[in-house]
């Protein structure tokens, strides 16, 4: 019993040490259902741990608009409940965001309804949601009408 006990303790010990990295600040969020894009400042959240971080967007107008995504080190993301990999294509690059390259993520099952691909890289987080049948979502630091046309471009090649 001693020895399960003192187990217990170190592994408590042991897992409140793990540094959690918190960033935090406001996104402005281009949102595309028709022609024209409707703008919203979002606040994100990101908390990241040695093998696993998360990232929280909620819109500053409507709470329950909110993004929840969870990034694993084997490059698998969950948005909800679904999972998404990496997907064998060329990164793209906006330099005006982050120096690290934006990869491609699809739904690891994919389906003719389903979201994606999403626009993300580590240190930035989420740039963009593809969605087939719902709207078009576009995560940047400013209201750059021109960043916003070649994040869309990059999307829908």
């Amino acid at each position: 019993m001693k020895r399960i006990l003192s187990l217990v303790i170190f592994l408590t010990f042991i897992n409140c040490t793990d540094k959690i990295e918190t960033v935090s600040g406001e996104r402005n969020v281009f949102i595309l259902h028709s022609e024209n894009p409707k703008e919203e400042k979002f606040n994100f959240k990101i908390d990241k741990k040695k093998d696993f971080s998360s990232y929280e967007y909620v819109s500053q107008d409507d709470t329950s608009k909110t993004v929840l995504l969870n990034f694993k080190k084997e490059n698998q993301i969950f948005l909800g409940t679904d999972e998404f990999k990496i997907l064998d294509k060329k990164p793209v690059s906006f330099t005006e965001l982050s120096e690290k390259e934006f990869h491609f993520y699809n739904l690891k099952d994919p389906m003719d309804d389903g979201t994606g691909p999403l626009l993300f890289n580590q240190e930035y987080g989420l740039l963009a949601i593809y969605n087939v049948y719902g709207p078009i979502i576009i995560f940047l630091e400013d209201s750059d009408k021109t960043l916003y046309d070649q994040v869309l471009k990059a999307l829908r090649e």
